[in-house]
């Protein structure tokens, strides 16, 4: 393959995934905000404490929870 014609292979696939890209910008919806699973209030109760992202409760902390299930930490980076 002569460097022309590899030049215009580059330009072919650049042209196609901008295409591709272009499209899935205009079928893409907005940006949904999860709604909590339940009010900061009623997460934590006597002995247990309930995850505000999934709802699912019965632990002493969320650290464990939080960084295994959703890949998040509860500290301030």
């Amino acid at each position: 393959m002569t460097t022309d014609e590899l030049l215009a292979e580059i330009e072919l696939v650049h042209a196609a995934l901008k295409k591709l890209e272009e499209a899935e910008a205009l079928n893409t919806p907005a940006v949904e905000e999860k709604k909590a699973a339940l009010t900061a209030k009623h997460s934590i109760r006597n002995k247990e404490i309930i995850c505000l992202v999934c709802g699912k409760g019965g632990m002493k902390t969320l650290a464990r929870h939080l960084s295994t299930v959703h890949g998040m930490t509860p500290w301030v980076q």
